[in-house]
């Protein structure tokens, strides 16, 4: 088993959050993994990437130069399917499309992050939801995983606060895992 990922969106989207969870969750499963964070100079809403690599085997390197997973939160920053390798899985925020894409040899998935956010009260939980359906499609770590990862790394936050990112990660997967109609 061997993930590239690249996780593009802009600053404040929790990018570089669902990024280092996945990479957390990875390690609690005793993968190698590996975290590369990239944040642009602008203060407030810039461009934000991270690439993580999950595998079995030892990564070389945290450089991804053509991922096969790629997750996007916002499109608004340039054409990023131009990065994944041919045949990659490209989940993407369906709320934040704003252009068609200009590639036919990627799987697009779209996920309506921020509608099901806004079901559960609170559109800064859009990352936790489009992540849950990543995890659910690739398998590339256990839900549990990600949920043990989360109370790690949110140790004094409110419980209302785990308990919303939780209840985003689970419709997440239940978006990935139902049939669409």
């Amino acid at each position: 088993m061997h993930h590239e990922l690249m996780i593009c969106g802009t600053g404040g989207q929790g990018v570089l959050l669902i990024g280092h969870l996945l990479a957390h969750a990875a390690m609690l499963e005793n993968k190698y993994v590996t975290w590369l964070p990239y944040y642009g100079p602008e203060k407030r809403g810039g461009e934000v990437n991270c690439s993580i690599v999950v595998s079995d085997e030892e990564v070389g390197s945290p450089i991804i130069t053509a991922p096969n997973e790629m997750i996007a939160m916002d499109l608004s920053k340039g054409k990023v399917e131009e990065l994944a390798s041919p045949n990659a899985c490209f989940f993407y925020n369906e709320s934040m499309k704003n252009r068609e894409f200009t590639r036919n040899d990627l799987e697009f998935i779209p996920i309506d992050a921020n509608a099901a956010a806004k079901k559960i009260g609170n559109i800064k939980v859009a990352n936790l939801v489009i992540l849950g359906a990543f995890i659910a499609k690739t398998e590339i770590v256990y839900l549990d995983s990600v949920i043990a990862a989360m109370e790690e790394m949110f140790k004094g936050k409110s419980d209302k606060v785990l308990n919303m990112n939780k209840e985003a990660l689970l419709m997440g997967r239940e978006l990935m895992l139902s049939p669409k109609a």
